[in-house]
């Protein structure tokens, strides 16, 4: 694990723990810090490279899937509402407005379109192919 001093942002070291959360694919605890200077929410102490991939197991991604049926509409619908209360949970708490929202790891793109619905501009970095779907679906929308 690596811990860090300074906020990755605006390098302030002024910052509080925001809320400990449990991975529920590997059930290792880690908190969540918010820098008091910029608002920016950071995982501390976070993976180094060799530790993070203990959190991304294969079945990890949500890719959506070709098959149509009623379970598989159901479980889409359910984490997107899911996702959504979450968010709007944390910007409630937050109060951020109009700001850039980044979101590292970004999946299939649920939170970026739930950011962008609440007014933020948001951006997203994911690894995997799972954001490719997504990616497609916005592109033909314009």
């Amino acid at each position: 694990m690596e811990t860090i001093h300074q906020c990755p942002l605006c390098k302030s070291n002024n910052f509080n723990t925001y809320c400990i959360k449990i991975d529920s694919y590997t059930g290792i605890q880690f908190t969540i810090l918010r820098c008091n200077s910029c608002g920016l929410g950071f995982v501390n102490p976070r993976p180094n490279s060799s530790e993070i991939i203990k959190h991304y197991p294969p079945y990890y991604s949500w890719k959506k899937s070709k098959n149509k049926n009623l379970v598989n509409r159901l479980e889409q619908w359910y984490r997107y509402h899911l996702i959504k209360y979450e968010i709007t949970k944390i910007l409630k708490k937050l109060k951020l407005s109009r700001r850039n929202t980044p979101d590292i790891g970004c999946g299939t793109g649920d939170r970026l379109d739930i950011f962008e619905k609440n007014g933020l501009t948001p951006f997203g970095i994911e690894p995997t192919d799972s954001i490719d779907e997504m990616l497609k679906k916005r592109k033909n929308n314009y």
